[in-house]
């Protein structure tokens, strides 16, 4: 088994944010010795993207000495597919419940390192496809802030300004207020940077119709 020595790891919560966007106030944490695998492009891109539920069989493998005790985590490991790496923290029945990525310098070290290695190949389970977010911090913040008052507003019956802020995002008008709401909520995850002027009426508290 191969390893590397003293890595950061951000395990601040369920998304993964690259190193660029870090930042003081997250969960750092430095590891003296964690194992490294080489996977496929596949295997990357499912644990950075999806739920993902690890076979116990691969778990036998590793020792439990990077047990944390706070985040309740059992194994933490390093992937690397040659050009991307990530830090996996796991727990005991193989949930992963964190994810990481790794600094400039330690993901160049992690991916010259596995060329050498030969691919490892093990069992895991998507739990769920839409589980995890791979997002810049300040895309997080907007979401959440644009989630909260489309909800207030629904909430307060404010339908007026929703179908305002509909006619801004989609540039068309629509009468049907379920679909206006839920078409704001569902239009975040998929076309963030339509809802720029929306967003920005709402952290400068402008909205024409407050109430």
């Amino acid at each position: 088994m191969n390893f590397l020595y003293d890595i950061l790891l951000n395990f601040t919560d369920s998304n993964l944010y690259e190193y660029f966007d870090w930042n003081n106030n997250d969960y750092i944490i430095n590891n003296k010795k964690l194992p490294l695998f080489r996977v496929d492009y596949k295997t990357i891109y499912d644990f950075c993207n999806y739920k993902i539920k690890i076979d116990q069989s691969f778990l036998k493998h590793l020792s439990n000495n990077s047990y944390n005790k706070k985040l309740n985590i059992d194994y933490i490991f390093v992937l690397s597919n040659t050009d991307k790496s990530i830090g996996i923290g796991v727990d005991k029945k193989g949930n992963v419940l964190y994810r990481s990525c790794l600094s400039y310098e330690d993901e160049d070290y992690a991916n010259k390192l596995v060329n050498s290695l030969n691919t490892s190949s093990f069992s895991y389970k998507i739990i769920n496809r839409k589980s995890n977010k791979y997002v810049l911090r300040d895309e997080v913040i907007k979401k959440e802030i644009l989630i909260k008052e489309f909800k207030k507003r629904y909430y307060l019956k404010n339908y007026d300004v929703l179908k305002y802020y509909y006619l801004e995002v989609f540039d068309k008008e629509c009468d049907n207020i379920k679909e206006v709401y839920n078409s704001l909520i569902k239009g975040v995850d998929f076309f963030l940077d339509s809802y720029d002027k929306v967003f920005s009426l709402i952290r400068n508290n402008q909205s024409l119709f407050e109430k």
